[in-house]
């Protein structure tokens, strides 16, 4: 089964700078603006893969099949 959904976290491991409301702010804005520039910047739209050439038996490379 392929994998329908994805879920990115980014993780913020400083506790205390989350106590305030100001100090809140300016992390979660510090955070935000650092996850952007590590891994927004980078994504792009997905796009299938190109179709593959067929298989040429060498028999058949001159164009006449053979019954």
């Amino acid at each position: 089964m392929a994998p329908v959904n994805l879920i990115v976290k980014f993780v913020v491991d400083d506790a205390k700078a989350f106590t305030g409301r100001k100090t809140f702010i300016q992390t979660l804005s510090g955070s935000l603006e650092k996850f952007y520039t590590d891994v927004g910047q980078h994504l792009k739209a997905w796009q299938p893969a190109p179709p593959r050439a067929k298989k040429v038996d060498s028999e058949s490379e001159d164009g006449v099949v053979e019954e």
